[in-house]
């Protein structure tokens, strides 16, 4: 598509003719008439089950983990002995492992977590922000409620930590600290996955204050094609710790997202085979049968990866068409003015993949 040409009908039923042009990058471009007005790019790798990991762009620069991690930091509560010890349910393990969207019942879900260790929400040391739910933030705000820690979209995993610093005689009041013991245990873990030494790469600390690491795309999409092999897993004596956290995720996705959240929206084109992930600053990860799949928003934003993401798991084969259907139907690449009608188009251009060596 040229600056000049309308962008195509991404309903096309040829599955790659987005190929056809071979951009250097993952290109989301949206429409308006027949202008282009604007452009995201995004880089991605895939790794398919059995095969070798493929980029989508340029380069693989890497990026920062974020909340991406939260998977492997709900299986350093396991490895741990959190979960068991307080025997932690299916709602309350997706809340953990969540970015939430600060619903009643994410904050809910929360607060019991804190009572089973005896803390409070003094004891969150992620802040407190608006919930992520547009729903939610206006029921506050009629209420005369205000925010708190509970808000936060990492309060779960926030709490899941104060109960390990509470397993392991650890002072609560440090666990966001790189040296406390539960982020020495995420950290060991998170290495073994990733296949690198995280005391090596550069560290950076997450907008909820916990500590996050910057790695390659290609360490990303490895750690999350691990996680979905059960032979990598029974080595790590972990296997039945991820069969109960994909249950507690495929079981429970509002609780694991929130009702305006990808992971919850696109659950019903991905689950039961392939789980979901948002981080920030543009990052999301795929994983499950088929495969690991992580994209990279250049400019950080969610628009960059949104249309970008079921372009790149139809091109994989990784959904089929009647999901691919579904999922243009309930999210159409379209824009729209503030009275709806149609005034423009969104087309992905993806780039001709190439094979990244061991």
């Amino acid at each position: 598509m040229t600056p000049s040409s309308p962008a195509p009908d991404l309903s096309s039923s040829d599955r790659d003719s987005n190929l056809s042009d071979s951009p250097r990058s993952i290109e989301t471009l949206i429409g308006r008439s027949t202008m282009v007005e604007s452009m995201h790019e995004a880089t991605a790798v895939a790794i398919p089950t059995g095969g070798a990991a493929l980029l989508y762009g340029k380069e693989d620069r890497g990026t920062f983990l974020r909340s991406v991690a939260k998977p492997f930091q709900t299986l350093a509560l396991f490895r741990g002995g959190v979960i068991d010890h307080h025997g932690l349910s299916n709602e309350e393990i997706a809340v953990v492992t969540a970015s939430h969207g600060g619903e009643r019942e994410h904050r809910r879900r929360v607060e019991g977590l804190l009572q089973r260790g005896g803390f409070t929400i003094d004891d969150l040391r992620c802040g407190a922000h608006e919930p992520f739910t547009a729903s939610e933030r206006r029921r506050m705000i009629a209420a005369g409620e205000t925010k708190d820690q509970l808000c936060n979209n990492c309060s779960g995993k926030h709490a899941g930590m104060l109960l390990h610093s509470l397993k392991l005689g650890a002072d609560p009041a440090r666990y966001l600290e790189i040296d406390h013991p539960v982020q020495r245990a995420v950290s060991s873990l998170l290495s073994q996955f990733l296949d690198i030494d995280l005391t090596h790469a550069v560290s950076g600390v997450d907008g909820c204050g916990a500590p996050t690491w910057f790695v390659s795309l290609k360490s990303m999409a490895g750690a999350f094609s691990r996680l979905a092999d059960h032979e990598f897993m029974r080595e790590q004596q972990l296997a039945s710790a991820a069969a109960r956290l994909h249950a507690a995720l495929g079981a429970t996705p509002l609780l694991y997202s929130g009702e305006q959240r990808f992971p919850f929206l696109w659950s019903t084109y991905l689950l039961p085979d392939l789980y979901s992930k948002d981080g920030a600053e543009g990052v999301y990860v795929v994983w499950g049968k088929p495969g690991a799949l992580v994209i990279k928003a250049t400019d950080g934003l969610e628009r960059g990866y949104q249309f970008a993401v079921p372009s790149l798991l139809r091109s994989l084969g990784w959904i089929d068409d009647r999901a691919w259907r579904r999922w243009l139907e309930n999210d159409p690449p379209v824009v729209r003015n503030v009275a709806g009608r149609k005034v423009g188009k969104i087309e992905v251009a993806l780039p001709r993949p190439t094979v990244l060596r061991a």
